[in-house]
């Protein structure tokens, strides 16, 4: 009997609809280099200013960084009091803690807030001030409350059922909305299978980094804004020890502020959010983040099948090329995922937006046409085997697999961002869930492998600019 799957997500309680108003944020321009300033104040702010002005600001802003000295970068840590010891035991006993520690050296500390290093562009300063209304931070115990427990949150969401086409979108205000879990459940009786996922915001705790010697703050910037903005001088957070940039678990450049960035002699400090010749006071524009969950089907046989799931996105069939129109896109930001494997072979993958197809008819952002995922493997010095004169089928790939879930560790898995001509932004990110080595060579004597890689992508508007 064939099963029918059944996308069925768990959401949060419906809330109020989110509401697109332009928020007010404070921004780390002086220390983006010129070409990223200029694109997220063009592109992420609502600016009345000439691209001349945009300019004088970006290098205002770069030139106040540099007037200074290379700052001090020791930040102080300090033990909580002894009165927190009952609530710090009840948040170490959270089940979400050991998902974010992993396994690595962790304490709850106080570290000292203008020395931590900014990895995190900007702070939306209404959003730090909503939050920090709810608790009172006039008391240790308010703060390791705000600091390390669900007890700050605004939770808004809203889910939209469209049951013609099998679709639902859960949709947020903000980028914290994410996939939290997902289940199976399977009926006997009927042969049905009910997938779920969750859908819900990160984890609570406020996290800061030890990486090289210096604190890195890994989330929790609107609450160290909050405290610091009330004359605190420490946050109450997870310590946690990392190895490399990637433990950071940012998306990177342009989101974030690069490792270069981060190690240089000058790194963007938390105190240069409260000096308004580095981050001056901006509108930003406000978006939504939506999880779109909809089931895709294709039938292929088992062996093509079995390379699909490892490898493929199923396609969407072409609309009458009558109804059909593209749409041309343009790189904002673009870079390959870079893996490092166990035997020191560098795997680099990559697929890119090469346009975007929708039909004249109705008027929807349409699905963006991906490329095939490219593949360069390189691998160290002894690894390469005798070159294939011709490429293997799908079978005799799958057929030779040797280690169906070779080790890696992820150097890099950038977020890759385009616009296009209707005024969107697509973000793509491709993620690399297990990889397969086989006993193949390619025509330059490469190893093959078959990476289980998937692209997430996601389309938002950008609002039209204030003249």
């Amino acid at each position: 009997m064939d099963s029918q799957f059944i996308i069925k997500p768990k959401l949060c309680p419906p809330r109020k609809a989110v509401v697109n108003d332009p928020l007010e944020a404070l921004a780390l321009i002086g220390f983006m280099d010129e070409p990223s300033a200029r694109d997220f104040l063009t592109n992420d702010c609502i600016l009345e200013k000439s691209p001349e002005e945009v300019t004088a600001l970006i290098r205002l802003c770069r030139d106040a960084v540099l007037r200074h000295d290379p700052p001090d970068i020791e930040a102080k840590t300090i033990g909580l009091p002894p009165e927190t010891d009952g609530l710090l035991s009840e948040i170490a006993r959270d089940e979400r803690l050991p998902k974010v520690v992993k396994g690595r050296k962790w304490s709850f500390r106080e570290v000292e807030i203008d020395k931590l290093i900014s990895i995190q562009r900007y702070i939306d300063t209404g959003y730090a001030e909503a939050i920090s209304r709810k608790l009172d931070l006039g008391t240790i115990e308010g703060r390791v409350r705000f600091c390390l427990t669900d007890e700050f949150r605004i939770r808004e969401s809203e889910v939209v059922d469209v049951p013609s086409a099998l679709t639902f979108a859960i949709k947020g205000p903000g980028p914290d909305l994410r996939v939290m879990g997902s289940g199976a459940s399977f009926d006997r009786r009927t042969g049905d299978r009910t997938v779920s996922f969750t859908i819900g915001w990160g984890y609570p705790f406020v996290q800061v980094a030890i990486l090289g010697g210096r604190h890195v703050l890994k989330n929790g910037y609107h609450r160290a804004y909050a405290l610091r903005k009330r004359g605190y001088e420490y946050l109450p957070c997870l310590l946690l020890g990392a190895d490399t940039y990637t433990d950071l678990e940012c998306a990177g450049p342009p989101t974030f502020f690069g490792e270069d960035s981060i190690s240089g002699i000058r790194p963007p400090l938390f105190s240069s959010f409260f000096d308004t010749e580095i981050a001056p006071l901006v509108k930003m524009r406000s978006y939504a983040k939506a999880a779109v969950i909809r089931p895709n089907f294709t039938l292929l046989e088992p062996e093509a099948l079995a390379t699909y799931l490892n490898n493929e996105v199923a396609l969407v069939p072409e609309p009458d090329d009558q109804q059909l129109e593209y749409i041309g896109v343009r790189v904002r930001h673009e870079d390959w995922n870079v893996y490092k494997l166990v035997d020191g072979t560098i795997l680099k993958l990559r697929t890119v937006v090469m346009r975007v197809r929708r039909t004249k008819q109705n008027g929807e952002p349409g699905e963006p046409d991906l490329s095939n995922i490219m593949i360069v493997c390189n691998p160290p010095k002894g690894k390469k085997g005798h070159p294939l004169s011709r490429r293997p089928t799908p079978k005799e790939i799958t057929d030779s697999i040797t280690d169906p879930n070779v080790r890696f560790a992820t150097v890099n898995e950038p977020v890759n961002e385009y616009l296009t001509d209707d005024g969107k932004r697509i973000i793509l990110r491709l993620r690399l869930y297990n990889l397969a080595k086989t006993n193949q060579y390619d025509a330059r004597g490469d190893p093959i492998y078959l990476p289980n890689a998937k692209p997430e992508v996601t389309t938002v508007d950008l609002p039209s600019r204030a003249p």
